[in-house]
């Protein structure tokens, strides 16, 4: 929408004349502060790591829940301090306790590693813990079948190479219908009723033009024993 960019445009402070005609910009390094991006990066990945954890749970949008911080990194901890309004906005986490070590980690609560610390999130007594056990237990399973499903389908259109003997090298293969074997590393040839028609095509055509070489170079000699 470039008219829309060029209110956009205007809307800035100071007589910048028309966007189009405008100089493309120009970073200024002075600018960069890397405390600050490294800061962003740590907050943003708490909030990431909190929603995620909620979600497996499956715990409200709005609703909020205690989290525990521990970092032994001053920085760190002071970083979850300035922005514990941010946290609690974005995260729904309050209220959050900044701890620099924990003496135990809570009996029932999920955790994520973040930043060189570990965010927990008590789970609360409203979430049968029993049946979270059997829902990721059926999660498991299922995965656990699919993964057998995949490696059989593997094995069967010959995407998975088959394991090596014990002595080294690769493992001969079968013979194809034709009762060709190839040699490792080296597929077997296909016989089928395209390629068998091609061949026998290239073999008449490679057999016409070897007659006619053959006579071109008989009438050759013919042609210097004059």
């Amino acid at each position: 929408m470039p008219f829309i960019t060029e209110e956009c445009w205007h809307a800035l402070p100071g007589d910048r004349g028309s966007i189009v005609v405008a100089p493309w910009p120009k970073a200024d390094a002075s600018l960069l502060d890397a405390e600050a991006e490294a800061h962003m990066t740590l907050l943003m990945d708490a909030v990431r790591g909190i929603r995620n954890m909620r979600a497996e749970i499956g715990l409200a949008s709005r609703e909020e829940m205690e989290v525990l911080t521990v970092f032994e990194d001053a920085t760190s901890r002071r970083v979850f301090e300035d922005n514990q309004d941010a946290l609690k906005r974005l995260a729904q986490a309050a209220p959050v306790r900044i701890m620099e070590r924990l003496a135990e980690k809570p009996a029932a609560a999920l955790s994520t590693r973040c930043g060189g610390g570990e965010i927990f999130l008590p789970v609360p007594s409203t979430i049968d813990l029993s049946k979270e056990v059997d829902r990721l237990t059926k999660e498991l399973g299922e995965v656990t079948e699919q993964i057998g499903r995949n490696a059989g389908q593997a094995r069967q259109t010959g995407l998975c190479r088959e394991s090596a003997p014990r002595g080294g090298g690769e493992r001969a293969r079968p013979p194809d219908r034709a009762g060709n074997r190839a040699r490792p590393g080296i597929a077997a040839p296909r016989h089928d009723a395209r390629s068998g028609s091609r061949q026998a095509l290239t073999n008449r055509s490679n057999a016409r033009w070897g007659n006619r070489f053959e006579s071109g170079e008989t009438n050759c000699a013919r042609i210097a024993m004059l």
